[in-house]
């Protein structure tokens, strides 16, 4: 099978005989060539000389049309998905919170005890001034 640039673009999702199927993230050309970018399922990114690939289109199977009442089904689980996307977001922004009073508080504790250090340093050096 000859490939010409025309008959692929970003986006398409491809088959390949060994790596499987995988979504083309970019087209470029090589000189005389196209050069494909595809990440494959389980191969991951992979260049490709599109001359090379022996590539074929995967066509997604046609969507189904959906009753009314699916719809209507559909519409309610987004609301409560917004309420709970919101609810989640609130606990985040509370967890941070929570996190920046934890930072700080440690960070003071931490202040305290490098003062502690620093003061029983400075005695043990005043000791041995003393002593000379």
């Amino acid at each position: 099978m000859s490939v010409v640039k025309s008959d692929f673009k970003v986006g398409d999702r491809v088959s390949h005989s060994k790596l499987g199927e995988g979504d083309i993230l970019d087209l470029y050309p090589y000189g005389e060539d196209t050069v494909a970018v595809i990440s494959f399922e389980k191969w991951g990114q992979k260049k490709i000389v599109m001359r090379y690939a022996n590539l074929t289109i995967v066509i997604p199977p046609p969507e189904e049309e959906e009753s009314e009442e699916e719809e209507e089904k559909k519409s309610g689980k987004a609301a409560k998905g917004k309420k709970a996307g919101k609810k989640a977001a609130k606990a985040a922004k509370a967890k941070k919170a929570t996190g920046k009073a934890a930072r700080k508080t440690a960070k003071k504790t931490a202040g305290k005890a490098a003062r502690k250090t620093a003061k029983k340093a400075a005695k043990k050096t005043a000791k041995k001034a003393k002593k000379k």
